[in-house]
C-alpha cells in the first residue's frame, strides 16, 4: 500500500470521464497526443523554415471515431481538453487561448442544444444570456454560427466546439433542425475569418450516414481530419487499473492479472473494467481489492450481470410488476433502427416516468 494522494474512489464505474476527472485518466496518453496532431498544421514548424507553404494542410475539424464503449468521450474531455487549455496546440494552430464550447450532444433538437451551448460558452454573465434569441437567429440564417463566433473574435483566441455522440444527428434528430445544423457548421468551418474549431465523436458503425449531412459531406475530405480510436493496449489497461490505485493508496495486486485476462481483445471492455474496479473498491478491506471477491462475482461481465439482477429484484420488490416496467423504460431509452443498430436515446424525465408506468 502506497501513500494516498487521492480521497475517495479513484474509479468512475460506468460514467464517462469529464474534464474534471483528468487527474484520474490513464492508459490513453499516446492516443491523446496522436489525436491532437489532427488539429492545425499537419507539419510542425521547422526551425529553419521561416514561412509556411501551401502544401501545409491546416485542419479545424477533428473527428474521433471508434466502437461503442471505446472511450471516445473520455478521450476528448479528460485527455485532450486539459492539454488544449494548457496551450498544447499553440505551435500547430497559432492560438494560445481557447474558449471551449460544450461538450454538447445533438439530441432530438440540435439547434436548441447549439443555442444553449453558445450562450453558456460565449457569455460569462448568466443574466445576459438569451438562448431563445440565439435559437431564432440560428434557425433564420446559415451564417449565424460563424457570425456569433466572429462577434467574440479576439486576436489570439480560438473557439472549440465539442459535439459528442454525433450519430444522434443520424438516429433521432429532427430532420429540419439537422439540415440547418449541418449548414451552420459547414459555413462556419469553411469561413477563413471564423476562428471556430470542431471536435466531434461518432460511432464507427454510423460513418455511412454522412449523406444525411450534405453540406458537411461536401467539405468532409478537405476540412475534416479523422482519428480512429483503437482498442486500448494491454499496457493501457494495466495503467487504468494500477495508476488510479496508486493515487488512492490501494493494493490491486490480487486483481490486476485476472482483469487484464478478462478484458483482453474485448470490445467495450473499458466501462466493464471501471465498473468492476468500483465495486471491488466498495468491498475493499485494508486498502486492498480482493481477488477472491472478483472471481466469486464472475469477473468483469459477471459483476455487471449481478448488479443488473440485483437492481431488477429490488425494483420488483418495491413496485408492482416492477420488472416489466423496467423493461419498458429500457426499451424507451434505446433506439433500434431497421438494420438492428442500437443507440442510446435520451428522453425527458416525464416521458421516462410515463414509459415506466409511473
Amino acid at each position: 500500500c502506497t501513500t494516498a494522494t487521492f480521497e475517495g474512489c479513484p474509479f468512475l464505474g460506468l460514467s464517462a470521464f469529464g474534464k474534471q476527472d483528468a487527474p484520474l485518466f490513464f492508459g490513453r496518453r499516446q492516443e491523446t497526443l496522436k489525436a491532437l496532431e489532427g488539429l492545425g498544421y499537419q507539419q510542425l514548424i521547422h526551425p529553419q523554415k521561416s514561412q509556411r507553404t501551401s502544401e501545409d494542410k491546416y485542419y479545424r475539424w477533428l473527428q474521433i471515431e471508434g466502437n461503442s464503449g471505446s472511450g471516445k468521450s473520455s478521450l476528448v474531455s479528460a485527455g485532450m481538453l486539459p492539454l488544449i487549455e494548457q496551450g498544447f496546440l499553440l505551435e500547430r494552430t497559432g492560438f494560445a487561448n481557447w474558449r471551449i464550447l460544450g461538450p454538447m450532444m445533438p439530441g432530438k433538437t440540435p439547434l436548441e442544444k447549439l443555442a444553449e451551448t453558445l450562450e453558456q460558452g460565449l457569455i460569462d454573465d448568466a443574466t445576459r444570456r438569451d438562448s431563445l434569441g440565439r435559437l431564432k437567429r440560428l434557425k433564420e440564417d446559415t451564417r449565424a454560427l460563424a457570425f456569433a463566433i466572429k462577434d467574440f473574435k479576439q486576436l489570439d483566441s480560438a473557439y472549440l466546439l465539442i459535439v459528442d455522440q454525433f450519430e444522434e444527428l443520424f438516429t433521432f434528430a429532427d430532420e429540419t433542425e439537422r439540415k440547418q445544423f449541418d449548414a451552420l457548421l459547414a459555413h462556419a468551418l469553411t469561413d477563413p475569418e471564423c476562428p471556430l474549431f470542431l471536435i466531434n465523436t461518432v460511432r464507427a458503425d454510423f460513418l455511412d450516414r454522412f449523406e444525411y449531412l450534405p453540406q458537411l459531406q461536401t467539405a468532409y475530405n478537405d476540412c475534416c481530419k479523422r482519428y480512429f480510436l483503437p482498442l486500448i493496449s494491454g499496457q493501457g489497461l494495466q495503467d487504468i487499473i494500477e495508476q488510479p490505485a496508486k493515487l488512492a493508496g490501494l493494493d490491486v495486486s490480487e486483481v490486476t492479472t485476472a482483469i487484464l485476462n478478462d478484458a483482453k481483445d474485448e470490445i467495450g471492455a473499458l466501462p466493464l473494467v471501471e465498473n468492476a474496479l468500483t465495486l471491488l473498491w466498495q468491498q475493499r478491506q485494508d486498502h486492498k481489492l480482493s481477488g477472491k471477491a472478483y472471481q466469486q462475482q464472475g469477473g468483469i461481465a459477471g459483476m455487471l450481470s449481478r448488479q443488473a439482477d440485483a437492481l431488477l429484484a429490488r425494483i420488483d420488490q418495491a413496485v408492482p410488476q416492477g420488472k416489466l416496467a423496467a423493461l419498458e423504460l429500457l426499451l424507451r431509452l434505446t433506439r433500434i433502427n431497421d438494420e438492428g443498430r442500437h443507440t442510446r436515446q435520451r428522453v425527458s424525465l416525464s416521458d421516462a416516468i410515463f414509459a415506466a408506468g409511473n
